[in-house]
C-alpha cells in the first residue's frame, strides 16, 4: 500500500448565530410552502382534467348484424376517440378537437356513415359505417358545436353533461339555420 504524505490544514467552521438560524428556516418553510401550492395547484389541473375525460356526450356504435364488429365512436368535451374493431384486434384512434379540420356524414338508403379528417396525422382516421342516420347527423353536429366552442375558448367543465348536451345541441340548431341542409 503506498503512503500518503502531505500536510492537512482543518478550517474551523462558525456556529452559526440564533438570527442566521431562525432566518434559514424561514427561507426553508417558505420553499416549503411554495411546494405544497405547486403540488396543490397540479393535483386541482389533474381533478379538472379527471372531470372532464369522464364526460362523455355521445357514444355511437355500428348496426350489429350488418357489422360483426361495431365500430364504435366517442364524443367527450376534449376528443373524439373512434374505435375500430376486427376478429383478433382492436385499433383506437383519439383526436383532439383541436385537430379535426372537418366532420362529413355520408347517408345510404339505409345507413349513414361518418369521416373525420384530422390535421397532424399521416393518414386520417378510419371511417365508421352502418350508423343510424340520426346518430350520424347528431355525431356531426355535436362535433362541430364542440369545435366552435373550444375556438371560442367557452368553458364547460363546470356544467353538467345533461346541460352540455342541451347547449350542444341549441348550438347545432343555430348551425342548421345558417348553412341549409346541414339536418
Amino acid at each position: 500500500m503506498a503512503e500518503v504524505s502531505g500536510t492537512v490544514y482543518i478550517k474551523k467552521v462558525k456556529p452559526m448565530s440564533k438570527v442566521t438560524k431562525v432566518k434559514s428556516d424561514r427561507k426553508r418553510d417558505k420553499t416549503i410552502d411554495k411546494i405544497s401550492e405547486e403540488k396543490s395547484e397540479i393535483r386541482d389541473e389533474f381533478d379538472k382534467l379527471e372531470k372532464v375525460t369522464k364526460k362523455e356526450i355521445f357514444v355511437i356504435r355500428g348496426v350489429w348484424p350488418f357489422d360483426f364488429f361495431p365500430n364504435i365512436l366517442i364524443i367527450d368535451l376534449n376528443m373524439v376517440s373512434i374505435i375500430k374493431r376486427n376478429l383478433l384486434s382492436r385499433y383506437v384512434f383519439p383526436i383532439r378537437l383541436e385537430d379535426i379540420r372537418t366532420v362529413r356524414d355520408y347517408w345510404g338508403p339505409i345507413f349513414a356513415s361518418i369521416e373525420i379528417e384530422a390535421r397532424g396525422y399521416k393518414k386520417n382516421p378510419p371511417r365508421i359505417d352502418f350508423l343510424s342516420h340520426g346518430d350520424a347527423t347528431k355525431a356531426r353536429m355535436y362535433i362541430n358545436a364542440l369545435m366552435d366552442m373550444k375556438r371560442e375558448k367557452i368553458e364547460l367543465e363546470k356544467l353538467s353533461t345533461v346541460e352540455i348536451i342541451k347547449k350542444l345541441e341549441e348550438i347545432s340548431q343555430i348551425q342548421a339555420k345558417r348553412e341549409p341542409g346541414m339536418l
